[in-house]
């Protein structure tokens, strides 16, 4: 699907390339296109937008133009057992937080850098009779900047996940065990490693309600607690209940290493609104 879009912009204070502000108009004429594939084995989306602008005061005009592309796929190659996905990006946003912020970078020419990213991320998957199904992924993703987009960004990253969840012949118990560990590579040789390892055991009485007791283990490459310790065991338990089609509630609370973390989530739905609490 191939398009245009312009938008016309009037401003008492408009950005320009030396910093100030003043009267003036933004015009943008952007063609665009946008693609998607979706069948039984592959799923992918295309988004690319080549964003033309034109800015003038009564101080200065400037003309720029900035690359918008977006993509993704997912792919079964081998049977149903073996598949590939991957994202690539590139797009401007806010160089650092302690410049003026955008809400759209790509449009300013202030506090603005491009970032890059790619990712690849093959995975094997299968199930095991009715006792089991089971995921395992391993993750590369790299990142790249024109600007110090932020200390904090990861240059490349290794990621690899195991997931593996009881199949229906154990109803109405379950059982599932999730694990993962990362490695990310920062400037200057820095990098930061982290895993962990979740093992859970679900009762459900009723199709309505399901309740779990779960094993914790995190590891934290930098975040110590009181103890000096960035690594421990800890216990914890979830619900998760559906008392109608419109009403769900969940629940977890997990003892971490460092502390305790919680989460609750209230939902429900009418015909006209949806009512949250997070």
């Amino acid at each position: 699907l191939p398009g245009v879009r312009a938008t016309v912009t009037v401003s008492d204070s408009l950005g320009t390339a030396n910093g100030s502000g003043a009267a003036g108009f933004g015009l943008e004429v952007t063609p665009y296109l946008n693609a998607s594939i979706a069948n039984a084995r592959t799923q992918g989306s295309l988004s690319y937008a080549m964003r033309n602008f034109y800015a003038h005061t009564s101080d200065s005009s400037d003309f720029f133009v900035r690359h918008d592309l977006r993509a993704s796929l997912n792919s079964l190659l081998i049977g149903d057992w073996f598949g590939v996905q991957s994202s690539a990006a590139i797009y401007n946003t806010n160089a650092t937080i302690a410049g003026g912020l955008s809400a759209d970078p790509g449009a300013s020419l202030n506090n603005n850098a491009v970032l890059r990213t790619f990712s690849v991320a093959p995975y094997i998957q299968g199930r095991v009779g009715s006792f089991a199904t089971y995921r395992t992924q391993y993750r590369y993703e790299q990142s790249d900047t024109s600007g110090n987009v932020a200390a904090a960004l990861a240059r490349a990253s290794h990621t690899v996940s195991l997931n593996v969840a009881s199949g229906p012949q154990f109803n109405p118990w379950g059982w599932g065990f999730n694990s993962s560990g990362s490695h990310r590579e920062y400037a200057n040789n820095r990098t930061l490693s982290n895993a962990s390892a979740v093992a859970t055991l679900y009762y459900a009485p009723s199709a309505e309600l399901r309740l779990g007791a779960s094993v914790n283990y995190l590891y934290l490459e930098g975040l110590t607690n009181s103890d000096g310790q960035s690594n421990g065991w800890g216990p914890g338990l979830s619900v998760d209940w559906t008392p109608s089609r419109r009403t769900t509630v969940r629940g977890s609370i997990t003892r971490q290493y460092y502390g305790t973390s919680g989460f609750l989530s209230l939902a429900h739905r009418t015909n006209r609104f949806v009512f949250g609490l997070n």
